[in-house]
């Protein structure tokens, strides 16, 4: 959901930009994110979130469907 949100504010930003807006730029999410009340909560929540499912898919395993090792 985390992720959903994020993309969703960013086509907002993309489509307003090509709308003659303000124009996009690589830090604008995260600025607007931080100067947000409890922006650095909500980013330290999204960091956590990111580095949590990460994790998991690290311990699982989950990666070794994408490698291809030489049989030796």
């Amino acid at each position: 959901m985390t992720y959903l949100g994020l993309a969703a504010k960013a086509l907002g930003h993309n489509i307003s930009a090509g709308a003659g807006g303000e124009a996009w730029d690589e830090g604008g999410l995260a600025h607007w994110i931080i100067s947000q009340p409890v922006g650095s909560y909500l980013a330290i929540a999204v960091g956590a979130a990111g580095g949590a499912v990460t994790a998991a898919k690290g311990v699982q395993r989950k990666f070794e469907k994408y490698l291809r090792l030489p049989q030796g």
